[in-house]
């Protein structure tokens, strides 16, 4: 048993999902039972079942060698599902933010020369997150 972050909607209770701290108490696709106690006695119950993350896909990135400001370096994310659709995708470059979310599971940049670490984050309706592995990408004089 656990006390979870909740608050009231009108007369629903709500379990906001999107919370990393409530998202954390819960095993995804887990089954539980919510109980409603009042003055220590056991009331009504109901049985939920949490939110997947996305699972089963992955982003690689092309190519991993590339010339400054010429080539495109793509990231493209296939093969993703979840429970709870439709699927968002996100990138960054190490030491940098996240890319805004794209429903479009291709995403692109160009890159001066150096060696980058990139990643992408495939995100749910309801909250769930899949971080690709890193990649690193070099990047080579125009010349």
């Amino acid at each position: 048993a656990a006390d979870v972050p909740a608050g009231w909607e009108g007369r629903e209770l709500v379990l906001n999902m999107f919370s990393p701290s409530l998202r954390a108490l819960f095993t995804p696709s887990g089954t539980y039972t919510v109980t409603l106690l009042v003055g220590g006695t056991a009331g009504p119950s109901v049985e939920l079942r949490a939110p997947s993350r996305p699972t089963g896909g992955a982003c690689p990135a092309s190519p991993l060698v590339a010339r400054e400001m010429i080539d495109d370096i793509t990231i493209s994310c296939r093969g993703w599902t979840s429970d709870e659709l439709p699927l968002s995708f996100s990138m960054r470059v190490a030491g940098g933010g996240w890319s805004a979310p794209s429903f479009q599971g291709v995403m692109g940049l160009l890159l001066l020369e150096g060696s980058f670490d990139v990643s992408a984050r495939v995100s749910d309706a309801a909250g769930g997150e899949a971080e690709s592995p890193t990649q690193t990408i070099t990047v080579v004089p125009a010349a």
